[in-house]
C-alpha cells in the first residue's frame, strides 16, 4: 500500500485540526530565538543595575534620574517605531498590516483601580 496522502484523501484529524496545532508543534524550537534574547537582555539589565533594589529606591525618592532615563529613553524609541511600522507599511508574516488599534477609555475605572 501507498501512502494515503498520495492518493488525494486527507485524513480527517488534519482536516479538524486547526493550522495552529501544526504550529504549536514547533513553538519550542521557534520560541529559541526570544528565550536567548531574554537573557541577554536580563544581563544588560543587570549589569546596568536597573533591576538593582537601590536604584529603583532612588527612582521612587526622585534622587536619580537613571531609571527616568531608561524608562523615557524605551517610551521614545516604542513611539518611533510605531511611526515607522505606520509610515512604510510594513506586514507581518502572514501579509496582514501591522496596525495598533485605539484604545477605548469608556470611564477609565480598569486603569486607576
Amino acid at each position: 500500500m501507498g501512502n494515503p496522502l498520495d492518493s488525494g484523501a486527507v485524513p480527517a484529524a488534519v482536516i479538524a485540526a486547526p493550522s495552529s496545532v501544526a504550529a504549536g508543534q514547533r513553538t519550542v524550537i521557534s520560541l529559541l530565538p526570544y528565550f536567548v534574547l531574554g537573557i541577554g537582555l536580563g544581563l544588560i539589565f543587570m549589569k546596568a543595575e536597573l533591576i538593582s533594589w537601590f536604584r529603583i529606591q532612588e527612582m521612587f525618592r526622585f534622587q536619580a534620574f537613571h531609571l527616568y532615563g531608561v524608562l523615557g529613553s524605551a517610551a521614545g524609541v516604542a513611539a518611533l517605531s510605531v511611526a515607522l511600522l505606520r509610515r512604510f507599511g510594513v506586514r507581518t508574516f502572514d501579509g496582514e498590516p501591522v496596525r495598533v488599534d485605539a484604545k477605548t477609555m469608556g470611564k477609565g475605572t480598569r486603569y486607576w483601580a
